[in-house]
């Protein structure tokens, strides 16, 4: 990637090749271009997206725990919500039996 800098020195143009308005060579890994490119802080991004996957397994426990107090029911929920979750669950349960299976295996081969 090449670069032009503006008068404060910060990256004002970007090119996969030399140009004549860019010659300065930078790492695709530069912080700087992770600015220029708005990924400012891409680790930060990456923590925020696996928080967000721990708060849907909350959520799903949540509204398991309101639909067995009988709080809720299931087809309370919009039918977006239910297919969704019923997704979830069933590819949870194929995960699980598959591990379980896995398990099973080892445990005949001992």
């Amino acid at each position: 990637m090449y670069i032009k800098r503006n008068k404060a020195g910060e990256i004002d143009q970007l090119s996969r090749v030399a140009t004549d308005e860019c010659q300065e060579q930078i790492d695709v890994d530069a912080s700087e271009l992770d600015v220029f490119l708005g990924r400012e802080d891409s680790e930060s991004e990456a923590r925020l997206a696996q928080s967000d996957l721990g708060l849907v397994r909350v959520i799903e426990d949540l509204v398991d725990v309101l639909i067995e107090r009988n709080l809720i029911s299931f087809t309370d929920l919009p039918e977006a919500a239910r297919e969704k979750l019923m997704t979830r669950q069933t590819l949870r349960q194929q995960r699980n039996s598959v591990s379980l299976l896995s398990e099973q295996d080892e445990e005949e081969s001992i």
